[in-house]
């Protein structure tokens, strides 16, 4: 029977998987270099673990204008790729470089400048505010870098050129992760400088991939090699069409954004033990989830390239496949975390206590993270690359704001929740998200053909 069902999918499933699987390394990539940071930081002790996990929480707000700017983008892009479209392809890139940039620019002042302000809005604790200011004082310097590797990784990226950034990323991994060695406790002759080492480390590793990223694309003159005449922000019709892409995209994301760092606030008044605790769940959750991610990314890739050849109904029916592809990939990874989150969780030098926390949130995590899954493919992959983003900006953040972040608070500082079923309470939030974007998938109504629109 399944090899029967393989035969009748083998076109899409190629073209899925031969997407996807880079991205999932280039995705697993970024998990692992938050992962070995949190790791080796941890024999520092719970403080350290707090500092550098709050001070993710700049770089988290930055990602997702990012994400939004670069998603709208993509969208765009894949379905000009469709149609083949190469001047309006760099003209985005252009665009997208502009807007991510102003936001690197922010985010570095705002770290660079004013790390304990920042920092105090989600912990009191002195000493993680001095440990987390002399981490981001000097993280924030690969904000630059993401400025402008996250426009080019996403136009390689919407253009089926995935191979690129994976190998930059990887790349950037293990330069973190050997500086990290030398530079947190003091290895191989080096001074040892604990979180402003990681801190180094990880400016090092973005600041070469970056470097490699653009010397290799413009070395073999690949899509997204645009010349600065091409790279323009206004050309007639591109900025407002692309704006009316984006927007909602941003407006999404950031909203998002502002709703988890809600929760971040709430784990920050429950005390420093749980902020570690949920910063080491995180570390492990985004292992896990990276390859949800590179399949959401790739449906949206899919879905625009197929409306922008003009095959309408081979993108409702990749669509679908690529939903029930990601429903049966969470059920095997939340089964097999479940049954290893113990063994992961020994990576982490930590009190009991916090490693009791965290083996509880991991099993809530197990329980109802496979709804998280299949909004992320809907939302991200169909309904952002159909061009339906207003739309897949409203189930994303609506049911945030008006459910999971009240309870939050009720049930965290009021009632005193654990941290376990706090996160239980997010199935609502979840619930409600999968069963809009499932009945909009069915309308038909998020198909919106942009490679059409006046990008000449």
């Amino acid at each position: 029977m399944f090899s029967d069902i393989y035969r009748r999918n083998k076109e899409f499933l190629s073209h899925l998987f031969r997407l996807a699987i880079p991205m999932i390394l280039q995705n697993l990539v970024m998990a692992l270099m938050h992962i070995i940071d949190v790791v080796m930081i941890g024999h520092m002790g719970e403080t350290a673990i707090a500092a550098v996990g709050i001070s993710g929480q700049a770089v988290f707000l930055m990602s997702m204008f990012m994400v939004g700017i670069n998603t709208g983008t993509a969208t765009l892009i894949s379905q000009n790729w469709g149609a083949r479209n190469i001047r309006a392809i760099r003209s985005l890139l252009g665009i997208a470089l502009a807007f991510s940039s102003a936001a690197a620019l922010l985010f570095f002042c705002v770290g660079r400048f004013f790390p304990r302000a920042f920092l105090g809005i989600y912990s009191t604790d002195p000493a993680v505010l001095d440990a987390g200011a002399q981490y981001l004082s000097v993280v924030s310097f690969s904000y630059l870098c993401y400025g402008v590797s996250r426009p080019f990784a996403a136009a390689h990226r919407a253009t089926e050129s995935v191979k690129l950034p994976t190998v930059t990323g990887v790349i950037a991994i293990l330069t973190n992760t050997f500086l990290n060695y030398c530079l947190i406790g003091g290895n191989l002759g080096f001074p040892r400088l604990g979180v402003r080492g990681a801190a180094i480390a990880t400016v090092a590793g973005c600041a070469l991939e970056l470097a490699i990223l653009l010397a290799v694309t413009y070395a073999k003159r690949m899509v997204p090699a645009a010349k600065l005449s091409e790279l323009r922000l206004y050309r007639k019709g591109l900025l407002g069409d692309h704006l009316k892409i984006a927007l909602p995209v941003v407006a999404g994301e950031l909203f998002w954004a502002l709703g988890e760092a809600q929760f971040q606030i709430v784990y920050a008044r429950m005390g420093t033990a749980v902020v570690a605790a949920m910063n080491i769940f995180s570390s492990v959750e985004r292992v896990t989830s990276v390859a949800i991610g590179g399949v959401a990314n790739s449906t949206a890739v899919i879905v625009g390239k197929s409306i922008g050849e003009g095959g309408r109904d081979k993108a409702v029916s990749y669509a679908k496949k690529c939903m029930i592809v990601t429903g049966i990939l969470g059920v095997c990874l939340l089964t097999g975390l479940f049954f290893l989150r113990g063994a992961a969780l020994t990576f982490f030098t930590v009190s009991a206590d916090v490693r009791l926390m965290a083996f509880n949130v991991l099993a809530a995590y197990c329980v109802v993270g496979n709804l998280r899954y299949l909004n992320y493919t809907s939302i991200a992959g169909v309904l952002r690359g159909g061009g339906d983003t207003r739309f897949a900006m409203y189930i994303d953040t609506v049911p945030l704001w008006l459910c999971s972040v009240p309870l939050a608070y009720i049930c965290g500082l009021a009632l005193h929740w654990p941290a376990h079923w706090l996160y239980m309470l997010f199935t609502i939030e979840q619930a409600a998200k999968l069963a809009l974007g499932l009945n909009r998938m069915r309308t038909g109504k998020w198909i919106h053909s942009l490679a059409d629109l006046n990008l000449m």
